[in-house]
């Protein structure tokens, strides 16, 4: 941010700017939503306005901005996102080499992104986002990619999915494969390829979950629903999120207005204690909840206005793949407190901004994909 606003104030161009922000107003909703959580923290601890202001100034500075290189910045995410990944498992394979035994565990889920203290879910939130950026890229006229090249950099990422084991992002990533073939089938009429592709997708899947033990654990764990007591729940899955998200329902019902940042966690680490609960500290793993908790109702519908409203501005341009791209980070808020992080703020500011400017660079017809 010292680079950014200190860049975008000096730029100039304020008419321009100020007829984007006319243009397209809902740039001012992350604003909002900023100035709501200060207001409901003012006197206690945890004052989130610093934190957040990225999450105001970024699509403020991408939304208003009077040349965008939209294409160049989707590239470099692309390549930042497969330099990542081929980072990860070159550090895995030479910690393999390093102890010379094989450790199928130095490959997967926390262990594979721990040493650039990647977080699972958000590095896979972002590998969903590269997968549509590629399959943009893919589409558009004298994109100089093969398509083999193209359908290996999609199958690449499909693995570090995987491997990265987060049930939420793999649904995201199984329903994305779903939908987008699924398009492609009645725009094409390839009914019979396009069968046959997800066919392959969805048994790749189930093919290395069936081989990886750690990926089968997670995923049944959706299925089987287990109950455990209080004091033998770890900081994972969905039976201590289960209990997490019912003390955070309560706050939010007792305090309609709003506790506060920092008086939210330490009402949840009350209750925590109380319980038993061996993980004090964790937050709601729900963006939704703990913005209910924390900024009220009036936070919570700022929230959904924030991911709900260019989802429904990109498809009324037409742009399925922009509106599946904020469908990713707006999924992804279910179970995980994006904006208690700052990888998972960034890629919400940065994303919002972006995908509004370029469905708003379009006519709201529908646009032609080429990529098959």
């Amino acid at each position: 941010m010292g680079l950014i606003l200190p860049g975008w104030l000096l730029s100039g161009e304020w008419r321009v700017r100020f007829s984007r922000i006319q243009a397209l107003p809902s740039l001012l909703l992350p604003l909002g939503l900023v100035l709501i959580y200060s207001l409901a923290t003012l006197g206690g601890p945890g004052a989130p306005l610093a934190a957040l202001l990225p999450l105001a100034l970024i699509p403020l500075c991408i939304g208003t901005a009077p040349q965008l290189p939209f294409w160049r910045l989707a590239q470099v995410f692309v390549a930042a996102c497969a330099l990542v990944g081929l980072l990860c498992l070159g550090h895995a394979a030479w910690r393999t080499l390093a102890e010379g035994t094989f450790r199928m565990d130095y490959f997967q889920y926390i262990e594979l992104g721990k040493w650039l203290d990647l977080h699972p879910a958000y590095i896979s939130m972002q590998l969903n986002l590269a997968c549509l950026l590629l399959v943009c890229l893919a589409s558009q006229p004298g994109y100089a990619l093969p398509k083999w090249a193209t359908y290996a950099g999609l199958a690449f990422f499909f693995i570090l999915i995987l491997l990265f084991e987060s049930r939420m992002q793999i649904l995201i990533l199984l329903g994305m494969a779903a939908g987008g073939l699924g398009f492609l089938a009645i725009k094409h009429r390839r009914i019979w390829q396009t069968a046959g592709l997800l066919a392959l997708v969805f048994a790749s899947a189930l093919l290395f979950m069936a081989a990886d033990s750690g990926t089968r654990g997670r995923m049944m764990d959706l299925v089987e629903q287990k109950e455990l007591p209080v004091r033998k729940l770890n900081n994972s899955g969905t039976a201590v999120r289960r209990y997490i998200w019912g003390h955070t329902k309560e706050i939010a019902f007792e305090h309609p207005a709003g506790i506060g940042a920092g008086r939210f966690q330490q009402e949840l680490d009350r209750r925590y204690r109380q319980d038993g609960f061996p993980n004090v500290g964790m937050n709601a793993h729900n963006q939704y909840l703990e913005t209910a908790a924390t900024a009220g109702i009036a936070g919570l519908i700022l929230l959904l206005g924030v991911v709900v409203w260019p989802i429904v501005f990109c498809i009324r341009r037409g742009q399925w793949l922009y509106a599946g791209g904020m469908a990713v980070i707006a999924l992804s808020l279910l179970t995980e407190s994006m904006l208690q992080r700052q990888m998972g703020l960034m890629t919400l500011a940065f994303f919002y901004g972006l995908f509004l400017y370029q469905a708003s660079q379009t006519t709201p017809t529908a646009p032609e994909y080429h990529f098959s």
